[in-house]
């Protein structure tokens, strides 16, 4: 019996991760996996979490949340240096589900499908250096307008589901833009309006004014 650590995140997009969970341990179990769940409580639990992880412990390791979930669970694992010793899945839970969608797994039925599946696939990833550190961007790495439109719609998420127009209005900066594929895009005095969950199964909008 394979066995698969379930790491949630509560509070992730619209607070329906665990009630994912739930829906998909009979599917884990009933395709012979051990299931251990494991829930965060505070920011960066996670990411704890995932560095004490013991080497041998699980097969694989399957997270419920969106980018910022699967961020920490991957930087948990680089810096313990435990990254290549797991295959990761993705059940997409999260407002923004930009590394499932790259994958092609937005529809939570076939993320579970392919979780409990053998085509494991290899993704490459941005490793970012600071100063006094480094730290992996699986997906999107944004600065300026990006970043602030991050922080503030993080601070919204109170607001709840989309009726509640989650909306956070970017400052303009001067300095700013994102890296993705290797790909670097400038935005000169750019001011963008972002949405929250908006789309069907998350996500992030940006539209220029």
């Amino acid at each position: 019996m394979k066995k698969v650590c379930c790491i949630v995140n509560p509070v992730s997009g619209l607070k329906k991760s665990l009630k994912v969970f739930y829906e998909a341990k009979k599917t884990l179990e009933n395709s012979h996996f051990e299931v251990t769940l494991f829930v965060s409580k505070y920011p960066n639990h996670i990411k704890e979490f995932a560095s004490e992880i013991e080497i041998n412990s699980f097969d694989r390791i399957i997270i419920f949340g969106g980018d910022g979930t699967i961020n920490e669970v991957v930087n948990g694992l680089y810096y313990a240096n435990k990254l290549h010793f797991f295959d990761i899945g993705i059940i997409p839970t999260g407002s923004g589900n930009s590394v499932a969608h790259d994958i092609n797994a937005l529809d939570i039925d076939d993320a579970i499908r392919k979780c409990i599946g053998n085509n494991i696939a290899k993704m490459d990833v941005n490793e970012v250096e600071f100063d006094n550190f480094s730290q992996l961007s699986i997906s999107v790495l944004g600065w300026g307008m990006f970043s602030f439109g991050n922080i503030r719609a993080e601070k919204l998420r109170f607001l709840g589901p989309p009726e509640s127009a989650k909306y956070s209005l970017a400052q303009p900066s001067y300095d700013c833009g994102f890296l993705r594929s290797s790909r670097i895009h400038r935005l000169i005095k750019s001011m963008a309006l972002s949405s929250i969950s908006e789309l069907p199964m998350g996500g992030m909008r940006s539209i220029p004014l």
